[in-house]
């Protein structure tokens, strides 16, 4: 694929094996926490949309984030992700040799990281109408 990705499987395809598998994870979870929101690409990452948006994921060489694009929901989650490199509504998480950080199943981020996922969501979707 030349040039900027226009769909999440276009992103997904632009990123190693072992960072897609970790991203697809969390794509699944975003669908079954939010599962009106709309996907789409914003910024250059991967989105979802719900009378605004919501949240987004991505890869670096480095590591995967996971985007809450609120600052005031990552603080609420504090306690839960204190094993985490966090900042300004952004979840990091790496492949270690023994997996994804924190990870117990070797597929992906964590139950931690899928939880926290789902709990960043829920109230920034609940009130607003259904997309579309």
């Amino acid at each position: 694929m030349a040039g900027k990705p226009r769909t999440i499987d276009d992103y997904l395809a632009t990123v190693s094996d072992d960072q897609r598998a970790a991203l697809e994870q969390l794509r699944k979870t975003i669908r079954i926490a939010a599962p009106k929101a709309a996907e789409c690409i914003s910024y250059g990452i991967p989105a979802y949309r719900q009378n605004g948006m919501l949240v987004g994921f991505g890869a670096t060489t480095k590591h995967c984030a996971f985007y809450l694009m609120s600052s005031s929901t990552l603080a609420d989650l504090e306690t839960e992700l204190e094993d985490y490199d966090t900042s300004q509504g952004t979840i990091r998480f790496q492949r270690r040799p023994t997996g994804w950080a924190g990870e117990e199943t070797g597929q992906g981020p964590d139950r931690r990281e899928r939880e926290a996922a789902v709990a960043a969501l829920r109230p920034r979707f609940s009130s607003r109408s259904p997309c579309c």
